[in-house]
């Protein structure tokens, strides 16, 4: 991995993915429009991508929608994260935050304004990608925890569209080293973003829509040790290359004398607020993950 302000060195296969990357950029939004289309019915209406767990993530989420209102969900989602696909791998030769117009920046400023650094939540909503890269430009110097993707010139090839985004990528390589990243930007005052919904193994099992989701816990650790206010944001896709964020207001989280029971407590909360933003905006959420390994059993049979 690249040290913090450097890009990854290139290899020739990252070079050609560079070459695709200034390729996929030159292409004008009416056809970024229907190729997103056009795959996205080939996976939804042809392979019929992870349709049984799709089904079954919208129906916990959205329990009186019928089953051709979840199939509309599913085609939209699929859609918008082909489209988030071609947008980030543009990115590498066009400037990402400038798709995004944000809303409520004042509520990052203020909350940086107490010298905590500030911890962001929000989740594969929209173009997650142009949210990171739009708060980093356009707020405060922004990392994100982030897992490793694929193969190494492929995992290569996105830390470089990351380092072109002006996002730094928190990304594991060592035992806490992560961690210590996280506590180091927090002390000079800057943001670290964490996208939190996804199943985490070995994590509490907390809620999510009424069923058992095993849940990083992460973020609130580094809330209850440090005290940086956590910010909730949210962005949707107006059109390819159009974002609009929204950023919330701080979280009202308790502490008590029990540190354990305040990290599940405002886990928690964390997990209310995602229900919000997804409900906000089904057919932008990223339905395609398998969120409840756990607590599967426990909720309705998947359609087939």
């Amino acid at each position: 991995m690249a040290k913090s302000g450097q890009a990854p060195a290139a290899t020739p296969i990252v070079l050609l993915y560079r070459l695709i990357s200034g390729s996929v950029a030159m292409l004008p939004n009416w056809l970024l429009r229907a190729l997103a289309w056009g795959l996205a019915f080939m996976l939804v209406r042809g392979v019929k991508l992870r349709r049984p767990l799709v089904r079954q993530n919208i129906a916990i989420a959205l329990p009186t929608t019928s089953l051709a209102e979840q199939d509309r969900i599913y085609l939209e989602s699929v859609y918008h994260f082909v489209l988030t696909l071609f947008e980030t791998v543009a990115g590498g030769w066009m400037t990402l935050a400038s798709t995004v117009t944000i809303e409520g920046d004042e509520e990052l400023h203020q909350a940086l304004a107490q010298g905590k650094g500030c911890l962001i939540l929000c989740i594969h909503m929209g173009n997650w990608e142009a949210l990171a890269a739009s708060v980093s430009r356009g707020v405060a110097p922004t990392s994100v925890v982030v897992k490793k993707i694929g193969d190494g010139p492929v995992d290569a090839f996105v830390l470089w569209l990351r380092h072109r985004a002006g996002f730094q990528a928190l990304q594991r390589k060592t035992k806490g080293d992560v961690y210590r990243r996280i506590l180091e930007a927090l002390k000079t005052n800057q943001i670290v973003g964490f996208v939190m919904d996804q199943y985490q193994p070995g994590a509490p099992e907390i809620d999510l829509f009424g069923v058992p989701a095993r849940t990083n816990n992460g973020l609130a650790t580094i809330w209850r040790r440090t005290g940086a206010p956590v910010v909730p944001i949210t962005i949707r896709r107006d059109g390819p290359h159009q974002h609009h964020a929204i950023i919330l207001p701080p979280l009202e989280l308790k502490v008590s004398a029990d540190p354990q029971a305040d990290v599940l407590e405002a886990t928690q909360a964390f997990n209310h607020v995602i229900e919000e933003m997804i409900l906000g905006n089904p057919e932008q959420y990223f339905w395609l993950h398998d969120r409840y390994k756990v607590g599967r059993q426990k909720a309705a049979p998947a359609p087939p």
